[in-house]
C-alpha cells in the first residue's frame, strides 16, 4: 500500500508540474520571445562566414620507408591541420593569422577521395576566405613535396662553411689538449704545477666537447634535409581546383535556425524559473493538495468572473446562477451544510428554520469573492429567506462592499436581503462573507460554545500555500468555527483530482501540535 501511495504522489506531482507550466503560459511565451530575439541578435552580430574550397591532389599512395603500406587519409588530413602547414600558411597572409586561430575557426579539411583533399577557408570577407584556402593548400603542397623541411642551397653552403670553421678550431685545439695532458702526467708531485695543468686540461676538454656538439647539430640538419629531399624527390602534389568563388549560407535559414534555438533555450530557462519559483512559494494548485493541506474535503469547484466595477458586482447580486453546472455545484454545497440549520422548501411551501454559515476568503483572492453572493442568491431562489452579511472588507473587496450598500432593497431577488451593518440575527438563513488576512487571520469569537456556525473556506487554485491555509484553519478552529468544507475557484482544466482526501491522509496531521508550533 505504501508503494501505491508513493506512486500516486509522484503522479500528482508530475501533473501539478504540468499544470504549473500551463498556468504560466504568458511567462513562458515571454521567455521564448526573449530567447528568440537574443538568438536573432547573435545571428545579426555574427553573420555566417564566407567559404572557399581548394582541391589538392596528393602523390599516388604507395610504400615509402617511413609509411609502409601507403598513406592514410586521416594522416593526410592531420598533416594539413598540423602546426607546420598552418603556421606557414598563416605567416603568408596579410595580416598574419596564427596556426591556432586558423585551426579553431578558419580552416576545415575533408577527403574527396583517397588522393584528393578539399581545403575550405572561412573568412569574414570573400577575399579572406579565398586567401586562406589558397595559402593552406600551397603550404600543404610545400610540405608534401618536401620544401618545408629541405634546406636551400644558400643554407647548406652556410652550414658547410660553419662546419669548416669549427673543424679548423678543433684541429688547432687538439694539439694543445695533448700537450696539457702530457704536462699534467710528467709534472713533479711536490710542486704546484699539477694543479694548474689539471685546470688547463679541463678547460680545453670543455671547449673540444662544445665544438663537437655544434658540428653534430649542423651535420644532423644536413642529413635531415638530404633525407627529406630523397623521400619526397618523386612527389608531385598539386592544386587541381583553385579557390572556388566564396559564398556563405543563406541569412534567412540561419536566422530561422538560431531564432528557433534561442526560443527553445528561453523556454527551458523560463520553465526552470517557473518551477523553481513554484517550489519556493509552494502554492497549491490541485484539489487533492488543497484538501490534504488542512484535512478538509473539497465540496465543489467553481469559476466566477472577477468584477472590478460596482455595476458588475450589482449584476451578480441580482442575477441567479445561469448555468446548470453552477446551480448543481451550489446545490451540492448547500446540501452539505444542512447541519447549520439550512433546509430547502418543503413540497407544501413551508420554509426551513434559520441558521448561518461563514464563508472565508483570503485577502487578495478576488476570484473567490463571488462564491458567497451567488450562494446566497441561489439559496433565496429556492424559497428560503436568506440574508447575505458582509461586514469585513479589505481593499480588494471594497468594490463588492460598495455594490452591497448601493443595491436597492426592492431590486433584490425575492427572499434575499443584504446586511452590511452586522445587525442582530433573525430567523433568516445567514451567509456571512469574511475576508481574512492569510498572514495574520482575525475572526470574531463565537459567542457561545454551544453555537458553532459551519464555516466554508473558498480559495483559488494556485493562490495560497499549505502553511497559509493551515494558519487560517487553525485560527478558525481556535475561535470555535469548524471548517466543514472547501470550495476551489478557478480550478485548472488539467486537474483531475477531486479533493476527497484520498491519498492525502497525511493532510490530517495539520491539526497536530507540531504544525501549530511551526505556524505560530
Amino acid at each position: 500500500m505504501g508503494e501505491g501511495l508513493r506512486n500516486v504522489e509522484e503522479w500528482l506531482d508530475l501533473r501539478a508540474l504540468a499544470i504549473t507550466l500551463r498556468r504560466a503560459t504568458r511567462v513562458l511565451v515571454a521567455f521564448g520571445l526573449a530567447g528568440s530575439l537574443l538568438g536573432l541578435l547573435y545571428a545579426w552580430v555574427r553573420p555566417p562566414l564566407y567559404s572557399s574550397a581548394t582541391w589538392v591532389l596528393l602523390p599516388a599512395s604507395g610504400d615509402t620507408p617511413d609509411t609502409p603500406g601507403g598513406r592514410s587519409v586521416e594522416t593526410s588530413i592531420e598533416i594539413v591541420r598540423g602546426g607546420t602547414v598552418l603556421g606557414a600558411a598563416g605567416k603568408s597572409l596579410t595580416p598574419p593569422i596564427s596556426a591556432e586561430d586558423l585551426r579553431r575557426g578558419h580552416v576545415t579539411v575533408s577527403a574527396r577521395s583517397g588522393d584528393v583533399l578539399e581545403i575550405v577557408g572561412l573568412g569574414e570577407t570573400p577575399e579572406l576566405a579565398a586567401e586562406i584556402s589558397t595559402a593552406v593548400a600551397s603550404a600543404n603542397i610545400d610540405f608534401v613535396n618536401g620544401r618545408l623541411n629541405a634546406l636551400s642551397e644558400g643554407q647548406r653552403t652556410a652550414i658547410n662553411e660553419r662546419l669548416a670553421t669549427l673543424q679548423k678550431s678543433l684541429d688547432e685545439l687538439t694539439p694543445e689538449l695533448e700537450r696539457a695532458r702530457n704536462s699534467e702526467a710528467n709534472a713533479d708531485a711536490a710542486t704546484t704545477q699539477p694543479g694548474a695543468d689539471s685546470a688547463m686540461t679541463a678547460q680545453l676538454t670543455a671547449q673540444q666537447t662544445e665544438i663537437v656538439l655544434r658540428m653534430d647539430d649542423l651535420k644532423k640538419q644536413l642529413e635531415v634535409s638530404a633525407g627529406t629531399a630523397q623521400i619526397h624527390g618523386s612527389a608531385n602534389a598539386s592544386i587541381i581546383q583553385q579557390a572556388s568563388p566564396p559564398q556563405r549560407a543563406g541569412l534567412v535559414p540561419r536566422y530561422a535556425l538560431i531564432g528557433t534555438i534561442g526560443a527553445g533555450v528561453g523556454l527551458l530557462v523560463g520553465s526552470g524559473v517557473v518551477v523553481t519559483r513554484r517550489r519556493r512559494e509552494g502554492r497549491l494548485v490541485l484539489r487533492d493538495d488543497i484538501a490534504g493541506a488542512i484535512g478538509v474535503p473539497v465540496l465543489a469547484s467553481m469559476t466566477y468572473r472577477v468584477h472590478d466595477t460596482v455595476a458588475g458586482w450589482r449584476d451578480l447580486l441580482l442575477t441567479p446562477p445561469g448555468s446548470d453546472t453552477q446551480i448543481w455545484d451550489l446545490r451540492q454545497v448547500l446540501r452539505r451544510i444542512r447541519g447549520s440549520g439550512f433546509q430547502q422548501v418543503n413540497a407544501d411551501g413551508k420554509q426551513g428554520t434559520g441558521g448561518s454559515v461563514m464563508v472565508l476568503t483570503l485577502g487578495g483572492d478576488s476570484a473567490a469573492l463571488g462564491v458567497a453572493p451567488q450562494l446566497a442568491v441561489h439559496a433565496a431562489t429556492t424559497g428560503v429567506p436568506t440574508r447575505f452579511v458582509f461586514t469585513h472588507e479589505d481593499d480588494d473587496s471594497a468594490v463588492l462592499a460598495a455594490a452591497c450598500r448601493g443595491v436597492p432593497e426592492d431590486a433584490l431577488p425575492p427572499n434575499l436581503s443584504i446586511d452590511t451593518e452586522g445587525t442582530e440575527p433573525s430567523s433568516d438563513f445567514a451567509i456571512h462573507l469574511v475576508v481574512v488576512d492569510r498572514t495574520h487571520p482575525s475572526l470574531p469569537v463565537t459567542p457561545s460554545p454551544d453555537v458553532v456556525p459551519q464555516t466554508l473556506l473558498v480559495v483559488s487554485a494556485g493562490f495560497a500555500t499549505s502553511k497559509e491555509l493551515a494558519r487560517v484553519a487553525l485560527h478558525a478552529d481556535d475561535v470555535g468555527r469548524h471548517l466543514c468544507g472547501t470550495i476551489v475557484t478557478e480550478p485548472d482544466p488539467m486537474d483531475r483530482s477531486t479533493g476527497s482526501l484520498v491519498g492525502h491522509l497525511s493532510g490530517l496531521q495539520a491539526w497536530d501540535d507540531g504544525l501549530r508550533e511551526e505556524i505560530q
